[in-house]
């Protein structure tokens, strides 16, 4: 038999074994455990209510149910009494929410107005697993229980806290107005909470759109545009001045000794270069050489803390760059190191430590890929600042970006699970963080405790 992951995660394959594959749905969020036993170690978790294929029936312990073990994946296995039979084909996770977020450049004259111009949208061009949302300024967020006492005209008996960034799983027009729906059924005008606006920025992708030998990739990461001058120093007034995240290329050594103006080709008409300052005004990729442990053909990310930049590399290949945010103070940096992708969820909450000077709670991140406890690359819906540090340790990416990422990074995550763990048998993809080209890099990948002992 073809190995487990690669058939699962194959749609052509999955699809010529599907008749003879029994397919089930959670009624509960389920945990995955590496061997046929409650005491193994956790290889995943089920999204409740999204189908997953069971490959074979298989004798354990601790599931004592008349259904038993079901084999889902590699090292993978479930106890299937909490599961019911269903004829819907595993698709991968998240399923995205078909809703008109407001775009960042109509953030002003939503505050303005309170409102923004919400048209409704294809799945094609779905953004992210769910609506986004808080109470705040004169939003003010007022909570009905259910959709019926909303229809009734009912007086709304709570509202959400001004603290928290709120997941909504849907949209529903009513003859009172769009409200937003929880998970738990209550609902929200759609009018009286502020919806985040979400970014649409995204790397580039140089197996679809390549880049000559002599240039970098590169983008406008100033909030006010980014200022290109006629040659390298800024003594005079900028010729041109560049759209904030405007993606562009630069020759790929420095224009100026202190290695921070770069020659932007073609800038100022055909023929007449411009030039940027990478520290006010463009990001760039900065290629280090390849850790020697990483083979030809293995995948692999680098982040570059300097530069806010993140690329996905097959060997010394660069496959895609894009912009992201890291920690935005000396508390909150983002440490240098060389990790691995520990775990991959398709969303989660995050929330601030008690004592932490800094608190939040934000339901429902999308996309998240931890490389330490606490640390994930990540998707965001509640800012734009690709290019500027601006997280609390983690790395920021634009929600497409993120998904791009996500969908490539290992341990693989087989349809229809919320969650993957990495093993001794599938390790995480190795990720690098660091500063330019110079600093030494510290290893500080944990070893992947195994449990073999749980399965005799």
């Amino acid at each position: 038999m073809l190995p487990i992951l690669l058939l699962l995660s194959n749609p052509v394959l999955a699809e010529s074994y599907e008749s003879t594959m029994e397919t089930r749905i959670p009624n509960r969020m389920l945990r995955v455990y590496r061997y046929p036993t409650s005491r193994s170690n956790v290889r995943g978790r089920l999204v409740v209510g999204a189908a997953f294929y069971v490959i074979e029936r298989v004798e354990g312990e601790g599931c004592n149910g008349p259904e038993g073990w079901g084999l889902i994946g590699e090292d993978a296995y479930v106890c299937l009494d909490q599961t019911q039979p269903t004829t819907a084909r595993p698709v991968p996770q998240p399923e995205l929410v078909t809703f008109d977020h407001p775009e960042p450049d109509e953030y002003w004259q939503y505050l303005e107005t309170g409102k923004y111009k919400r048209d409704p949208i294809s799945e094609s061009d779905a953004l992210v697993p769910f609506v986004y949302a808080k109470r705040w300024r004169t939003w003010s967020g007022p909570l009905w229980s259910n959709l019926e006492s909303w229809n009734r005209g009912d007086r709304a008996r709570s509202s959400l806290k001004s603290t928290r960034k709120y997941h909504f799983i849907e949209a529903i027009d009513t003859n009172r107005g769009t409200v937003l729906s929880r998970s738990n059924g209550q609902v929200v005008p759609a009018d009286d909470v502020f919806i985040y606006p979400i970014s649409r920025f995204k790397g580039r992708d140089l197996t679809i759109e390549p880049i000559e030998d002599d240039r970098l990739p590169a983008w406008v990461f100033g909030y006010d545009g980014g200022p290109v001058y006629a040659s390298p120093d800024d003594s005079g007034e900028p010729a041109i001045v560049l759209e904030y995240h405007q993606p562009l290329e630069v020759m790929a050594e420095p224009a100026s000794e202190d290695g921070h103006w770069w020659e932007i080709p073609d800038a100022l008409g055909p023929g007449v270069p411009g030039y940027a300052n990478d520290q006010i005004a463009i990001r760039h990729w900065v290629p280090r050489p390849t850790p020697d442990e990483i083979r030809d053909d293995e995948l692999w990310i680098d982040v570059d803390r300097d530069q806010q930049v993140l690329g996905l590399l097959r060997g010394d290949d660069l496959l895609f760059v894009t912009m992201v945010s890291t920690g935005d103070s000396h508390y909150y940096r983002t440490r240098s190191g060389t990790y691995r992708i520990m775990d991959k969820s398709i969303y989660g909450d995050m929330v601030s430590r008690e004592d932490a000077e800094d608190q939040y709670h934000v339901e429902k991140v999308p996309w998240v890929m931890h490389f330490y406890p606490r640390y994930a690359i990540h998707g965001v819906f509640w800012h734009w600042g690709f290019g500027n540090p601006a997280s609390h340790g983690c790395i920021n990416m634009s929600p497409l970006d993120a998904k791009y990422i996500f969908d490539r990074v290992y341990p693989q995550l087989p349809n229809g699970w919320h969650t993957v763990y990495e093993t001794p048998t599938d390790p995480g993809m190795l990720l690098r963080v660091r500063r330019g080209v110079d600093e030494v890099i510290p290893d500080k990948r944990k070893p992947i405790r195994d449990d073999r002992s749980a399965a005799r």
